[in-house]
């Protein structure tokens, strides 16, 4: 991410994160780390805080050990801040080999095109009940000689899917692949 639009990200996510603004602006400067530029500074900071935020509360949501969260939804101002053209996928799983490609390939099956991905592997510690308590970048995480578990987020936009039946079918297929 160039530098100008990584800052005017994190200072929109600290003006509105709320009481959580730390926590978040920690997430957020994580979770577009190894974006493409291009593709942030064309969406702007306040529909990449909304993005990031929708994930987060995937995250955040306790999970099973070795089970993937799968949301897939067309996004609206009222529930998720942003909207898109297209439907999003959101993922958060264990971080395996070819979790991108199995997703990809889950959707491309379906007849859709992957239009934008975003993958960012982040160090998680969680408490007993399975919130999340810290987060990093797995990297970072990992040169500071960190021990929590790597967790695997996936940001899909496909092309639009307008029945729920249809999201619904979507996520069960995707569900299935990562299970397998």
């Amino acid at each position: 991410m160039t530098s100008s639009a990584l800052t005017e990200l994190l200072s929109y996510t600290q003006e509105h994160a709320g009481p959580a603004s730390s926590r978040i602006h920690d997430f957020v400067a994580a979770y577009f780390d190894n974006t493409d530029p291009d593709e942030l500074v064309a969406r702007g900071p306040s529909t990449l805080f909304a993005i990031a935020n929708a994930h987060w509360r995937l995250l955040d949501a306790p999970r099973p050990p070795n089970t993937a969260k799968v949301r897939v939804f067309n996004p609206t101002l009222a529930e998720d801040g942003f909207v898109s053209d297209h439907t999003v996928v959101q993922i958060v799983n264990d971080n395996m080999p070819f979790l991108v490609d199995s997703v990809t390939m889950a959707i491309n099956r379906s007849n859709r095109t992957a239009h934008w991905i975003v993958h960012p592997l982040l160090s998680v510690a969680r408490d007993a009940k399975g919130k999340v308590q810290n987060v990093s970048s797995a990297a970072s995480a990992s040169a500071a000689g960190s021990t929590d578990p790597v967790e695997s987020l996936i940001q899909v936009e496909c092309d639009r899917i307008v029945g729920a039946a249809e999201q619904q079918a979507l996520a069960d297929e995707l569900q299935q692949v990562l299970n397998d």
